[in-house]
């Protein structure tokens, strides 16, 4: 919270934009962290749908490098 303040406090905008993209990157992490349990949870309880579930899952991986790659 503090960093926050400071970084506010201060007139270049380039320390707080990559705040920001350090935070989105890990909010962006914690929700591939839950998409993969939820893959693990469709591996265990219904094998049929496992194979669509982790290819939705690289793809949405995929995409989100090269989106993150582009920024």
């Amino acid at each position: 919270m503090l960093l926050i303040v400071l970084l506010q406090a201060s007139t270049d905008v380039s320390g707080l934009i990559s705040l920001y993209r350090e935070v989105g990157a890990m909010l962006v992490g914690i929700g591939f962290i839950c998409a993969g349990l939820s893959v693990l949870k469709k591996l265990i309880t219904n094998h049929e749908k496992t194979k669509e579930a982790i290819i939705t899952y690289v793809v949405a991986l995929v995409v989100w490098l090269l989106i993150w790659s582009l920024i």
